[in-house]
């Protein structure tokens, strides 16, 4: 079947068609045979394609707004944020298909099969999904607001906080899991659901039924799993400490689980987003550990080798990082504010832009860091090891630099109003375009190649 496109191109239409960005808006296509094409960001505005068949195709960021998808069969597709936005799906077979972060508002989806779809943060506000079969689907964070789901099936779908339900509506009433940390799933039917990266951290699991569950990068620390059917689950990645209880004769390594507690050995795991607050990983391996946008708040991370760990965007509250090695470690968008990292070797770690207010810094080595336009105002800095250090219009007032020493470092524009730098080491130091207000300067040494901001007085008996 050939058609011709709005941009005047012919596109051949049948299974495993690469119509990749194609533009076929307001073609008829109902009843065509599309299973495994790949239709990703192509252009279906307005077009009919009911009773097509689309299983298993690739139809992500695809643009199906107003189109006539009625009776379509859409099993296992890839529609992960597709604009669906006002289209008539009623009917359709949707069972299994990736919908994640689709848009879905004001779409006819009545009667439709949406079990164990993938509906993630996907918006379904002013859905119709009257007698629409939902069980088993994901609906962590979606959006159903003023969503009718008068006589549809919910039965053990997953939602959690995030998620949007239309005023006056009773999830648990409906059958629905709510995923969360101390959930009580106990005996739920969850077999071959998707919970791939949940935080059920503390849940109550026993006797729950997860064969062949996605369970790859779930948090289980201290859950409880007694006597629950794990047959087939998969479970790389996931966490697990010694407070979680397993059925009996269930090996969490032979299952590539993570173990979480002192001395661990999670060189280059992937714990990117996990919620490891509070843990305890002193002394880890976690070189070169992906722990982007994990949740570290309040960590026990003394003396772990974090050397070359991907920390971006990382919270990193109040964690206590005392000898913990961070060399080459990116920390760009992580918050470390209080955080303690004494005698942390962050030698050339990237620290720019980072909230360091109140941290203790103390006998660091922050040797060729780059802290730009760091915040380290009130940090404790004293012993710390500076030399060549990037903190040009770095934040430094009230700091703690007693002993520090900031040979060669460049601090253009950086606050110093009020630090202590008494005994700091400013041999070669650029401190040409620094604030000295109020500077302690007692017993600092400085050498020919020091810098000082022109007029600046240096103090008698101050210095070699």
């Amino acid at each position: 079947m050939k058609v011709i496109g709005t941009d005047g191109k012919e596109y051949t239409i049948e299974p495993r068609a690469n119509l990749r960005g194609a533009s076929l808006s307001g073609a008829n296509l109902s009843k065509a045979d599309l299973s495994k094409a790949n239709l990703y960001r192509a252009n279906l505005r307005g077009a009919s394609l009911s009773s097509a068949s689309l299983s298993g195709a690739n139809l992500s960021r695809a643009n199906l707004s107003e189109a006539n998808l009625s009776g379509a069969y859409l099993s296992g597709a890839y529609l992960s944020g597709a604009n669906l936005s006002g289209a008539n799906l009623s009917g359709a077979s949707l069972s299994g298909a990736n919908l994640s972060e689709a848009s879905l508002s004001g779409t006819d989806l009545s009667s439709a099969d949406l079990s164990k779809a993938n509906l993630r943060g996907a918006d379904l506000s002013g859905t119709d999904l009257s007698k629409a079969n939902l069980r088993g689907a994901d609906l962590r964070g979606a959006n159903l607001s003023e969503a009718d789901l008068s006589k549809a099936s919910l039965e053990g779908a997953l939602y959690t906080d995030g998620t949007k339900f239309p005023e006056g509506f009773d999830p648990v009433d409906s059958g629905m899991h709510w995923i969360r940390p101390n959930a009580d799933l106990s005996e739920a039917d969850l077999d071959d659901a998707n919970l791939r990266g949940a935080d059920l951290r503390g849940a109550d699991l026993s006797k729950a039924n997860l064969g062949g569950a996605d369970l790859s990068r779930v948090n289980l620390m201290d859950t409880n799993l007694s006597k629950a059917d794990l047959r087939g689950a998969d479970l790389r990645g996931a966490l697990y400490t010694d407070g979680t209880k397993f059925p009996e004769g269930f090996d969490p390594v032979d299952s590539g689980m993570h173990w979480i507690g002192p001395n661990a050995d999670l060189s280059k795991a992937n714990l990117r987003n996990a919620n490891l607050r509070d843990a305890n990983l002193s002394n880890a391996k976690l070189r070169r550990a992906n722990l982007r946008g994990a949740n570290l708040v309040h960590a026990d991370l003394r003396g772990a080798d974090l050397g070359g760990a991907d920390l971006r965007k990382s919270n990193l509250l109040g964690a206590d990082l005392r000898g913990a090695d961070l060399v080459h470690a990116n920390l760009s968008d992580a918050n470390l504010s209080k955080a303690s990292l004494k005698g942390a070797d962050l030698s050339n770690a990237n620290l720019s832009g980072k909230d360091l207010r109140g941290a203790n810094l103390s006998e660091a080595n922050l040797k060729d860091a780059d802290l730009s336009n760091a915040n380290l105002s009130n940090a404790n800095l004293s012993g710390a090891n500076l030399r060549g250090a990037d903190l040009t219009d770095v934040c430094l007032s009230e700091a703690d630099l007693r002993g520090a020493d900031l040979s060669k470092a460049n601090l253009g524009g950086a606050d110093l109003g009020g630090a202590d730098l008494s005994k700091a080491n400013l041999s070669g130091a650029d401190l040409s375009k620094v604030s000295l207000t109020d500077v302690y300067l007692e017993g600092a040494v400085w050498n020919d190649n020091t810098v000082f901001p022109e007029g600046f007085e240096i103090p008698e008996k101050s210095g070699t």
